[in-house]
């Protein structure tokens, strides 16, 4: 299970084979979105979320805006190492 993300950009989450489940806060309350194959969702910039991967494998494309830069991807450098390496 990959850790708590928060990013400091906005991407949108296209999932074109599996299942992505979104892990977030709303309002206090821990919730949790489900994203299938064909479907996208939107993490806004600077929302926590933990994305989890229940069907293996699952693909997806992510989408940043602005334009990804390692430098700003995440707050955690344990996790910007996991992911560039």
């Amino acid at each position: 299970m990959f850790k708590w993300l928060t990013l400091k950009f906005d991407e949108w989450i296209c999932v074109t084979s599996g299942c992505v489940l979104i892990n977030y806060y709303e309002g206090g309350d821990k919730k949790q979105l489900e994203v299938s194959a064909g479907e996208t969702c939107f993490v806004a910039k600077n929302e926590m979320f933990q994305p989890q991967f229940p069907i293996v494998p699952t693909t997806y494309n992510p989408v940043c805006l602005p334009a990804f830069d390692r430098k700003g991807a995440f707050e955690k450098k344990e996790i910007l190492s996991l992911m560039c390496s």
